[in-house]
């Protein structure tokens, strides 16, 4: 999927985490940062050249690894739960997003499952729909819509 489908839907989840708990802006920012941390290791970065894409940081070990140290990290301003939560659910939402697509993801480190469909990643129409759907959903939630 393109950038901004995967920020869009890590602002949509994030904002409904953070919303749950009682920050659904900060929640809003932690899922928009978990939805585009996996593709750090994007064709291009010196990531890529080191592990590849769609290895590592592609993985629910990975997430959840992120999540903890957020979390922690979040203790510090006294959200905790809107910070690790909405960060890994903006995170999975990106695995999520990369499953059904040709070049699918293999979302665990231990476990030989390959999730893959027949979306072409960079599909203007799909990625511009799911654009405008998580924005609208994410501007409904917050009241702006």
């Amino acid at each position: 999927m393109r950038p901004e489908t995967h920020l869009t839907a890590g602002l949509l989840v994030g904002t409904a985490t953070g919303l749950a708990v009682g920050h659904p802006y900060i929640g809003m920012a932690a899922g928009a940062i978990g939805g585009i941390l996996p593709d750090i290791d994007h064709p291009g970065t010196i990531l890529y050249y080191i592990i590849g894409h769609r290895t590592l940081t592609h993985k629910v070990e990975f997430v959840l690894a992120a999540s903890i140290l957020l979390f922690m990290v979040g203790t510090i301003f006294n959200m905790p739960l809107a910070i690790g939560l909405s960060f890994m659910g903006g995170s999975l939402s990106h695995l999520l997003l990369d499953a059904p697509t040709r070049s699918g993801v293999t979302p665990f480190l231990l476990f030989p499952l390959h999730l893959s469909g027949p979306i072409k990643s960079r599909s203007i129409i799909i990625n511009a729909s799911l654009t405008v759907f998580f924005a609208y959903c994410t501007g409904k939630i917050l009241g702006v819509l």
